[in-house]
């Protein structure tokens, strides 16, 4: 004989109603300050006790730990475990699973309870077949696909129910947005037919763009700003996914505080839906202050100003300076202990010649100090950028740079460097300031020189990836490679003995490394060779990883492991294998070797992202005569 399962829920409201009754008429036991003492279950052959009461929000004491509050909740409380029980039963398999009765009983003379779950669990079943009704011959193949569900499995409501929405998202993404998805069981002696009814309606295209404007009328914004952003066509099939991608781009623009994007079905079923668009806008101008303490740049204020919302069009123009001090000794002999200052005014084009093309200029002034001389860069950049998938950016970038140096080891004190470059990049990360899931992969190649004149002729390649894997307890494992060439054209010259050709390249050109963000436990852009000032030269070949473990502690407060490595090389033939483990061999600091930091770090989590303090310490022989063993790193932000 076969029958239709839909009815099971219902049945087993009903024995938890009898249940509970048995309970109401064998105790009174929901008084206040009453404490479990134990949980006891009978019929319960597939599943174990303490499956059981781990679903349960009722618990009961346990010897590991003894502190555990356990209080007996009332009579409510109860009733809505023997739901979760059951709901557990159905995703194993028990479709016909009931609670019989359910007992409180109170210990004489001791405010305790014990309660005792009488289960009759019924056969466990699988699956066996699947029928799909109501869907057209055309997407059988595939709806069948997307569901997921295969004879032989075993009968679990949650594998259906997921079934279900995999399903119904997939007629979404085809179109027909009005589709109404049903699953029943039937249940034929120790088989189970599962039977999915599908009543697709209409499919669905896009008619047009309806802006909303109940939230606020657009003063500030052209309505053509929104409907460029949209990623549908009239005449285009309404795809779900689009609604989502559109609703992502709308909100990228930057000049709306809110967007809600939903399909406006036509109400006579004539298969035509529009895109309706709540938006509210931002202001348009905006200024900000600010000041930050760093390990690194140790005081820095920041002050910007602009625009994002130019002649109504969603183009940006801005300004901002920062300035940040030092107390190094060595800068601070030399007068004002400024590190570095930097002026920057950009423009930003969202859409170039009619196309979902970001193009930018930027014009910007860097004034830097180093331990033995000063230098101040002067660059105007233009780029464009496109996507090129949902998470990947393509863009191109060229730069012109005016350069007056004190570098003592520059070839020439005033000249000019011109790049193009090109950027691939990959960003899947769930936060920017503070990942705990996805990827981030950034490919930049540059060329410098050549038809496009300047003094130095190079070209640049560096590759970098990040990966953030979700840990058990909430923690977080974050891996970095990272990896850089630069080929120089040219004749190099002699520098405090060596003959190297990274003199051939610009200072501010070369790879550096050491510092918060790079290998913790050495000062900033300390590792390679360096001359008698001690100032690292740089290199032409970079090399770094990171591995790093965030856990969390209490409240906002979040602790970190970590070990980082990498060196830069002046001459690339100088990187060998043995370089990987020089530095734990001993003996004195060969700049050649791999430089590691291991330590650890606090984590205070902030509105605008993480304050991180970070204390490294060197390892092996990576520290220099008269180097401190470690350094402390603080920052706003993770190191990557």
């Amino acid at each position: 004989m076969a029958w239709p399962a839909r009815f099971l829920p219902s049945a087993a409201a009903i024995c938890v109603m009898a249940a509970l009754f048995t309970l109401s008429e064998r105790s009174s036991a929901a008084e206040e300050g009453m404490k479990v003492e134990s949980i006891e279950f009978t019929g319960n052959e597939g599943i174990g006790a303490d499956a059981l009461r781990r679903v349960m929000k009722i618990r009961q004491p346990v010897w590991w730990s003894p502190l555990r509050p356990t209080p007996y909740l009332g009579p409510d409380y109860l009733a809505l475990d023997l739901y979760r029980i059951l709901d557990l039963y159905r995703d194993h398999g028990y479709p016909q699973a009931f609670i019989r009765a359910a007992e409180v009983e109170v210990q004489p003379g001791e405010e305790k309870v014990r309660i005792r779950i009488h289960i009759v669990e019924g056969a466990r079943r699988t699956i066996g077949g699947v029928l799909l009704v109501g869907v057209q011959a055309g997407l059988q193949a595939e709806a069948r696909e997307k569901i997921g569900l295969r004879r032989g499995d075993l009968l679990a409501a949650s594998k259906i129910d997921q079934a279900r929405e995999r399903l119904g998202r997939f007629y979404g993404e085809a179109g027909y947005l009005g589709a109404i998805i049903h699953s029943d069981r039937i249940l034929r002696g120790d088989s189970t037919l599962v039977v999915i009814r599908v009543r697709e309606g209409p499919l669905y295209r896009m008619r047009d763009v309806v802006i909303d404007t109940t939230m606020g009328p657009l003063n500030h914004t052209d309505p053509e700003v929104v409907r460029r952003e949209v990623a549908l066509k009239p005449g285009q099939i309404f795809r779900t996914s689009r609604l989502v991608k559109s609703r992502e781009q709308i909100y990228d623009t930057g000049v709306f505080r809110t967007v809600r994007v939903l399909p406006r079905l036509d109400s006579l079923g004539r298969g035509e839906a529009d895109m309706q668009v709540t938006v509210h806008e931002r202001h348009t101008g905006f200024y900000g202050f600010g000041a930050g303490f760093s390990s690194d740049d140790r005081i820095r204020l920041i002050a910007d100003w602009g625009n994002r919302n130019v002649a109504r069009r969603a183009r940006q123009l801005k300004a901002e300076t920062s300035v940040s001090f030092s107390i190094d000794p060595n800068l601070r002999a030399r007068g004002l202990p400024v590190k570095e200052a930097t002026g920057t005014v950009s423009y930003l084009e969202p859409w170039l010649l009619g196309t979902r093309t970001r193009s930018t200029v930027k014009l910007n002034h860097t004034y830097q100090r180093e331990n033995d001389f000063d230098q101040d860069i002067t660059a105007l950049e233009g780029g464009v950028r496109r996507d090129v998938g949902r998470f990947s950016e393509l863009g191109f970038g060229l730069t012109n740079k005016w350069v007056r140096t004190g570098d003592p080891g520059a070839q020439d004190h005033t000249y000019v460097t011109r790049n193009l470059s090109a950027e691939l990049e990959e960003d899947r990360r769930d936060d920017f300031l503070d990942p705990s899931r996805g990827s981030h992969t950034q490919l930049l190649g540059e060329f410098a020189g050549g038809i496009l004149g300047g003094r130095t002729q190079f070209t640049r390649w560096t590759a970098s990836t990040s990966w953030y894997l979700g840990l058990p307890g909430r923690s977080v494992l974050a891996l970095r490679a990272r990896a850089g060439w630069i080929i120089p054209v040219g004749k190099s010259v002699a520098v405090e003995g060596d003959s190297l050709d990274v003199t051939s390249i610009p200072f501010e050109e070369r790879f550096r490394l050491g510092g918060g963000t790079t290998v913790r436990g050495y000062t900033e852009n300390s590792l390679g060779r360096r001359r008698a000032s001690g100032t690292a030269i740089g290199g032409l070949a970079l090399l770094l990883g990171n591995a790093e473990v965030r856990f969390p502690l209490i409240s906002i407060f979040e602790g970190a492991a970590f070990i980082d490595a990498g060196n830069v090389w002046a001459d690339p033939d100088e990187i060998r294998f043995e370089r990987l483990t020089g530095s734990w061999k001993g003996g004195a600091r060969n700049p050649l070797d791999v430089a590691y930091g291991i330590g650890a770090g606090l984590r205070i989590l902030t509105p605008v992202g993480p304050f991180r303090i970070d204390y490294g310490t060197k390892v092996g022989s990576g520290r220099a005569p008269g180097e401190n063993r470690g350094e402390l790193h603080l920052s706003l932000g993770q190191a990557y």
